[in-house]
């Protein structure tokens, strides 16, 4: 671990989280809590048409997917397997933790999270919610079904702005090639 850090700030990050940034310093000459700090603008630039973004998607599936059951809790009747019923009772759950009170539809929909509703769009899903309901929620997106939908944000920006991970030098590279 570099010598040019106090002892409080390698405390309170942790050596594991901070090496990147301490081989990224070296490489570059710079100082790793400038580093750090640059990495936690750039997240922060992220954050907010991240948090669009989401609320956007959701907010269009769910309301094709209203409208296809007829009921606001159409994930009763849904074809869901057993990792998002299980996703959409944690919700519920935390909502009830959280509140002290029985959910609503409204509360469990915006407790989902933005894994859950990319879920729904994955390949598992393409006969039962793709085809006949989800993709009236993007209704300008006119890419092949083999494709991924251009939503995937594994190993992205995105993920690594809502992870507080790193973006050092090649990172931003990689997402603008």
């Amino acid at each position: 671990m570099s010598t040019d850090m106090p002892m409080w700030f390698i405390q309170c990050l942790a050596a594991p989280r901070l090496a990147p940034y301490v081989r990224a310093a070296q490489k570059d000459g710079v100082s790793v809590q400038s580093l750090y700090a640059w990495n936690l603008e750039v997240a922060a630039s992220f954050y907010v048409p991240l948090r669009f973004l989401e609320v956007s998607i959701r907010n269009a599936m769910h309301e094709q997917l209203v409208e296809n059951y007829s009921r606001p809790d159409w994930w009763e009747v849904a074809p869901l397997d057993k990792h998002s019923r299980t996703m959409i009772d944690k919700a519920a759950a935390n909502v009830r933790r959280q509140g002290g009170r029985q959910p609503t539809t409204d509360h469990v929909v915006a407790a989902l999270t933005f894994g859950f509703w990319l879920s729904l769009l994955s390949k598992r899903y393409d006969r039962y919610l793709w085809v006949p309901v989800l993709h009236k929620a993007f209704p300008y997106y006119h890419r092949d079904r083999a494709s991924s939908r251009g939503f995937a944000v594994r190993g992205s920006g995105a993920q690594r702005c809502l992870a507080s991970q790193p973006f050092l030098r090649n990172d931003l590279d990689s997402m603008t090639a």
